[in-house]
């Protein structure tokens, strides 16, 4: 069983790195964020339930909504000093989704 969950999440992992053309050094990202979404699939071994929302009945199971990895994201920024014609945002590639 342990075998089996462990070579869903390489599949996983290997499809965002692939897919989104991420580097292979941000592999422990990439782990982290498909075993994020892995839990948050819903399962046929539990009759299509979330394990997820198995575990944390209360919680939501996207309490900010997800993003597709390697997408085009805008930060915003907190550094003081700025003028009235300085940027107000940074535009970023998304690449973790942090519980």
């Amino acid at each position: 069983m342990a075998g089996h969950k462990n070579n869903h999440l390489i599949e996983t992992a290997r499809t965002l790195l692939l897919h989104m053309h991420v580097l292979v050094v941000f592999w422990d990202v990439v782990f982290l964020t498909s075993s994020h979404l892995i839990n948050r699939m819903s399962s046929t071994i539990l009759n299509g339930a979330i394990p997820h929302t198995l575990l944390f009945p209360h919680d939501h199971a996207y309490p900010i909504p997800p993003h597709v990895f390697g997408s085009t994201c805008f930060v915003h920024l907190l550094s003081l000093g700025h003028d009235k014609l300085s940027p107000l945002n940074q535009v970023c590639v998304f690449r973790l989704f942090s519980p």
